[in-house]
């Protein structure tokens, strides 16, 4: 199903029972100013995706099952987004990631970047009004991994080559090439002693950031 314009690009393959240029919930069901979505070459979009107007995927996308992608996103080239992947509106996805959790509005995340978790606001005005501004969101930099089930929360900024464990909750933020387990319990590269993420560190440290 279609609901505003969509430009499809070259060799790229769609599912069933997708929902692409949905107007977002402020545009009037009458409008003629639904904002265009734009799909590049050699994207792959499996069944029951819903992809919001003004978004843009990049070439060589992959989009599973039952995601959605909300109005006003950039999921840019190689990005793969699996497993229920929820992204709300006006995100920023840099290429090459892979994204399986949930996503606030107006995240920004950097190049070959990983995130399993949840990336939320502090929502610590809910008595405002639904379309009041947006608190800060959370930015996410490059070659990051955020692991399943990992809450990230309130404006804070992850940095680059940063590993933050399947559960931790992240509330400030963390500078580039760290590890983060727990509640902000945070080591550098050289503090840590763990033996599971050396071949990870290894690459990491390579990385100018």
């Amino acid at each position: 199903m279609k609901f505003g314009e969509v430009q499809l690009g070259n060799y790229c393959k769609l599912g069933k029972y997708n929902c692409i240029g949905v107007p977002k919930e402020q545009t009037p069901r009458d409008s003629n100013d639904i904002k265009k979505v734009v799909i590049d070459d050699n994207v792959i979009i499996y069944n029951n995706v819903t992809i919001y107007e003004g978004t843009h995927i990049g070439a060589g996308c992959f989009i599973d099952d039952q995601v959605r992608i909300g109005y006003d996103c950039n999921i840019s080239k190689g990005t793969r987004i699996t497993h229920r992947g929820y992204i709300c509106d006006r995100v920023n996805i840099g290429y090459n990631c892979i994204i399986a959790g949930f996503i606030c509005d107006a995240v920004e995340i950097g190049n070959h970047t990983t995130v399993m978790g949840i990336l939320l606001h502090e929502y610590s005005s809910p008595c405002n009004d639904w379309w009041d501004g947006d608190e800060n969101p959370p930015k996410v930099g490059n070659y990051s991994c955020i692991g399943y089930g990992a809450k990230i929360i309130g404006g804070i900024t992850i940095g680059d080559c940063v590993y933050i464990a399947a559960g931790a909750i992240v509330t400030k933020s963390i500078p580039s090439k760290s590890i983060v387990i727990g509640t902000n319990q945070v080591f550098s590269f050289e503090q840590w002693k763990g033996r599971k993420l050396n071949n990870w560190i290894n690459k990491m440290e390579d990385m100018e950031v």
